[in-house]
C-alpha cells in the first residue's frame, strides 16, 4: 500500500442563482390624484414599470377606465408606451400593458384625458369623479373598481367642480294675496350655490 501522509481533496462547491424578477408598478397623474379639475381641464397619466428583481420578467397590466369615461374622453393618439412595453386598447374598457422588463429596466406608459363639458357629463350620466384604475391582468374585471383606495390599489381620482346657480323669490304676504292702500309688502330674493364649486 502507498505510504505518506494522508491527502485531503479541497471541497468542491458550485453555485446556482435563482433569477427571480419582481415588476413594480407606479402610477402618477398630472395634476395630482385629489386635484379638483374643470370641464375642458387635462389630466396627464404616467405609468412606470420597474423590474427589482434580478432576472427579467413580463409585465402583465390593464388600466380600467371605466370609471372615467363618464366624465372624460381619452385624447386622441395619446397612448404611448416605451419599448420593450407596449399598450393597446381593450374595446372601450381600458387597455393592456405588455412587455418583458430586463433586471433592472424601467419603463412608462402616458396617456391623456380631456374632462368633458358640463352638458356632456350630464347627458352621459357621470358621476362628476374622474375615477382610474391599474390592476394585474390583461383583461378588464369583471366588477370594476369604485372606490379608491390608494394604501391598497393603484389608482387616481380627480373631482370634477360643477357650478349650479338657483334664485327663488318670496313675498310677505304671500303672491296671490289681497293688499290694500298703504300696506307694506316685503319680497326676499334667496340665491342657492347648488354646485360643488365656489362662484
Amino acid at each position: 500500500p502507498p505510504t505518506g501522509p494522508e491527502i485531503t481533496p479541497p471541497p468542491v462547491t458550485t453555485e446556482h442563482p435563482v433569477l427571480s424578477p419582481k415588476i413594480a408598478v407606479v402610477k402618477s397623474s398630472d395634476p395630482v390624484s385629489g386635484s379638483n379639475v374643470v370641464a375642458g381641464q387635462d389630466i396627464k397619466y404616467t405609468l412606470t414599470f420597474t423590474n427589482t428583481g434580478n432576472g427579467a420578467g413580463e409585465v402583465a397590466h390593464f388600466d380600467d377606465l371605466r370609471g372615467l369615461l363618464d366624465d372624460a374622453d381619452l385624447v386622441a393618439g395619446s397612448l404611448s408606451a416605451d419599448a420593450p412595453l407596449t399598450a393597446a386598447m381593450v374595446g372601450t374598457d381600458g387597455f393592456s400593458v405588455t412587455g418583458s422588463l430586463a433586471a433592472g429596466e424601467s419603463k412608462t406608459v402616458t396617456y391623456t384625458v380631456t374632462v368633458k363639458a358640463d352638458a356632456d357629463r350630464v347627458a352621459a350620466n357621470a358621476d362628476n369623479m374622474v375615477l382610474n384604475f391599474v390592476v394585474p391582468g390583461t383583461t378588464p374585471p369583471v366588477d370594476p373598481p369604485e372606490v379608491c383606495d390608494p394604501a391598497t390599489q393603484l389608482c387616481t381620482t380627480h373631482p370634477v367642480k360643477v357650478p349650479g346657480f338657483t334664485v327663488a323669490k318670496a313675498a310677505d304676504p304671500v303672491s296671490g294675496t289681497n293688499v290694500a292702500a298703504g300696506q307694506t309688502i316685503t319680497y326676499t330674493v334667496t340665491g342657492a350655490n347648488t354646485g360643488n364649486t365656489t362662484l
